[in-house]
């Protein structure tokens, strides 16, 4: 499983939606920076309270990315309507 499709995964099990968000994948020499753009609505369920649930999915990510030898990291962005 790649980091793209690790994201989505735990985002659609949080909002139980699969058309909800966007995840946009850029590589460069200091890593892979991936940007989540989601619907307010769903917004409150992928940050959590005080970033925590957010936090926990970087805290995967960098798990994954040990695993992977890479460094990811993780923006999150309303989408626009």
């Amino acid at each position: 499983m790649n980091e793209v499709d690790f994201v989505a995964s735990v985002v659609t099990a949080l909002t139980g939606d699969e058309h909800c968000y966007e995840v946009d994948r850029r590589a460069d020499d200091k890593g892979v920076l991936l940007t989540l753009y989601i619907d307010s609505q769903h917004m409150g369920r992928v940050i959590g309270r005080e970033g925590v649930t957010a936090n926990a999915l970087r805290s995967l990510l960098w798990a994954l990315g040990t695993r992977n030898n890479a460094k990811y990291g993780l923006k999150i962005y309303k989408r626009d309507d």
